[in-house]
């Protein structure tokens, strides 16, 4: 591309000859931090040796009560 700016070369050559291999990476990622948070979750007994994601994915729902009255606008 003759004239290009230094700009205009990475948007239209190198971002999409880039894409599959950012598409991998990110891919990539998200499956090792999956199989870490597996992998706290089943070999640590002991919550005082938790992981910080297995710590907060078991205190979901904790302190869950019933908000079904507030769907309907009024106070049960």
């Amino acid at each position: 591309m003759n004239g290009a700016t230094a700009s205009l070369i990475v948007l239209r050559i190198t971002l999409p000859l880039s894409r599959r291999a950012v598409a991998v990476a990110a891919l990539d990622s998200s499956t090792t931090a999956r199989s870490e948070f597996r992998l706290g979750a089943i070999f640590v007994n002991g919550e005082g040796k938790y992981t910080l994601l297995v710590a907060l994915r078991a205190r979901v729902g904790q302190f869950a009560g019933d908000r079904s009255y507030f769907a309907a606008g009024v106070k049960g």
